[in-house]
């Protein structure tokens, strides 16, 4: 099996780490060593002043990739010249015979890639099916991936898209996700609908049935700001640490508080 991405950009963080605090202890032994304790002191304090701004500067570099709104445009598959057309039509077609019905096409004005949302009128639930060009990079392929909102700010999404672990620092314990990398939409659907269930009667809340843009938009958006917001908060040591252990050991899903909630509505009164 090939090493994941995510994992690459984090080993090199911590070979970059690995490197500055060898040089931070070897510094400051020499001047322990040639001019004694006080003057080892002085130079750990200010090695740790610059270390300590490069953990900033690398935490606000990581916040500059998370926008601040959810910034999108309307947009024609003519716009993309690299555009899988070939899956994009085959995942219409199939979405279209589940009962979805297509809303709108957009683009991010950040990132690149072209993103089709679908509603279902009877599930009340969309869809997306999108790709993206990275500058510099390869295409990705045609992800797809069902999300249902619920009330008291409940998400639940059903995906084909690998998760990683950058992503994984800036996860939120009310926006679920289960990961199935062969799935069809029909696939994803069944097993959304049969989670999004279990959702509803364990934390006794209402899927939302808004099938507007405008809703799916809000939800997007609500989503950009939560996904800053909960990066801010966070340790960047703690978080990387975090992002580390999960592209060891990925997961096929992310649950956040709703086993804790499920449990406790389990045991008898």
């Amino acid at each position: 099996m090939s090493e994941r991405k995510g994992l690459k950009s984090l080993v090199h963080v911590w070979k970059i780490v690995a490197v500055y605090y060898l040089v931070f202890f070897l510094t400051v032994f020499i001047a322990y060593l040639w001019l004694g304790w006080q003057a080892a002191v002085l130079v750990a304090a200010v090695e740790m002043f610059f270390h300590i701004s490069w953990w900033i500067e690398l935490k606000s570099k990581i916040l500059q990739g998370l926008p601040e709104e959810f910034r999108c445009l309307p947009t024609h598959i003519e716009e993309f010249s690299e555009l899988d057309l070939n899956s994009l039509f085959a995942y219409t077609e199939e979405l279209e015979a589940l009962g979805f019905a297509k809303v709108v096409d957009y683009k991010l004005e950040v990132g690149g890639g072209l993103a089709r949302v679908f509603a279902h009128p009877q599930y009340f639930c969309f869809a997306e099916v999108f790709q993206l060009f990275p500058v510099g990079q390869d295409p990705t392929p045609v992800f797809c991936t069902v999300h249902s909102a619920l009330e008291k700010d409940w998400t639940i999404s059903t995906t084909i898209v690998e998760p990683d672990g950058i992503k994984h620092m800036w996860r939120s314990p009310k926006t679920l996700w289960t990961y199935h990398p062969q799935a069809t939409p029909a696939e994803l659907l069944e097993i959304h609908l049969k989670r999004r269930q279990e959702m509803v009667e364990t934390l006794q809340v209402k899927n939302l049935t808004d099938l507007s843009w405008e809703f799916y938009f809000s939800q997007q958006q609500k989503g950009s700001i939560q996904r800053r917001e909960t990066f801010q908060k966070k340790n960047i040591v703690t978080a990387l640490i975090e992002a580390t252990l999960f592209e060891l050991h990925p997961k096929s899903e992310w649950m956040g508080e709703y086993p804790k909630i499920a449990a406790r509505r389990k045991q008898p009164t």
